[in-house]
């Protein structure tokens, strides 16, 4: 059973006694009290009793507002929290697996890091709250907001659990910073980058940083590319020489499984799209087995390495084959 309540308008009101039995079947959560009663209940007890509750959604709600079945909950989502009210609640579930997190408050919170052995998925709004957290077996990583500053909180919190990250997601962020972040990532394999506003020489200079070179390796790990919400024009030049770099496992790098290009509807002017489209189809009538998908004026790219026979080097003006 999952139950959903939420009350946007006027006080909730749990009355002494309306829930005073077991809930066996209930297996997902999600309360929001927006505005509690004048003179109301401390603590609501109506879900402690809940042996099959894996799954809650807490909204604007801290520890000591509600008493919960916490050490079973494998899946958490908090938001409108305060940093030490996360906390509070995040000590309590040792055995959570997937965790989101969404907070405005920047304040530093003075404890000690604390570890959650058990996490293997976090998304957050920002990377801050992972100076207080040691997870040793994470696997996916997706920020919603990866600013420049944060990055130093990243890279502290890698060194400390030690973990594998194989999953990354970076939300609005600048080209330089998913760089830097990138960097730090080596045992990553899936990598999406979302509301990539960037312009075309940014594009340039991401693909020509992801083929590295003779004496740099980037990303030895990477199988999956994802560009989502691109609003400018890419000069395929580029992105055609990262391609070519990936199609083989060669150099300790993994041969490319899937690369993905959503251009977003809403910021990329029809001749950009169309633009990037022509040189894509040039590409492959030079030589690029390439699908080329577009579905109505905008386009959805899915680059399959398994399709790719040779690739015809734009820049240089000849075709290499593999």
């Amino acid at each position: 059973m999952n139950l959903h309540l939420t009350a946007p308008f006027r006080p909730i009101e749990f009355p002494e006694g309306a829930i005073c039995k077991p809930l066996p079947r209930l297996k997902t959560l999600e309360l929001w009290v927006q505005q509690w009663p004048i003179g109301g209940p401390t603590c609501i007890t109506a879900f402690a009793a809940a042996p099959e509750l894996r799954e809650i959604k807490l909204v604007r709600m801290s520890l000591s507002q509600i008493s919960l079945p916490w050490t079973q909950i494998t899946r958490l989502t908090l938001s409108y929290q305060s940093l030490e009210q996360i906390f509070e609640i995040l000590r309590q579930t040792p055995n959570v697996e997937d965790l989101t997190v969404s907070f405005n408050d920047h304040s530093v919170v003075q404890l000690s890091p604390f570890t959650l052995p058990h996490l293997r998925r976090i998304k957050l709004s920002s990377a801050l709250i992972l100076n207080n957290l040691i997870l040793p077996a994470l696997e996916s990583l997706e920020l919603a907001c990866g600013r420049a500053m944060e990055r130093a909180s990243v890279q502290s919190f890698l060194q400390r659990s030690e973990c594998a990250i194989r999953v990354f997601q970076l939300d609005m962020t600048d080209m330089q910073n998913a760089c830097d972040c990138l960097s730090d990532l080596p045992s990553v394999t899936d990598v999406t980058i979302k509301y990539a506003d960037w312009s075309t020489d940014d594009f340039t200079r991401f693909f020509n940083w992801l083929s590295g070179s003779e004496n740099r390796t980037v990303l030895p790990a990477l199988e999956m590319l994802y560009i989502h919400g691109a609003t400018g024009n890419i000069e395929v030049g580029a992105m055609e020489t990262f391609l070519s770099s990936r199609r083989t496992s060669a150099g300790g790098r993994r041969k490319l499984k899937l690369f993905k290009l959503l251009f977003s509807y809403k910021n990329c002017p029809d001749f950009q799209v169309e633009r990037t489209l022509k040189n894509l189809t040039n590409l492959r009538t030079g030589g690029l087995q390439i699908d080329i998908t577009q579905a109505h004026k905008w386009t959805t790219d899915y680059i399959d390495s398994k399709m790719v026979g040779y690739v015809f080097l734009a820049v240089s003006g000849h075709s290499r084959g593999f």
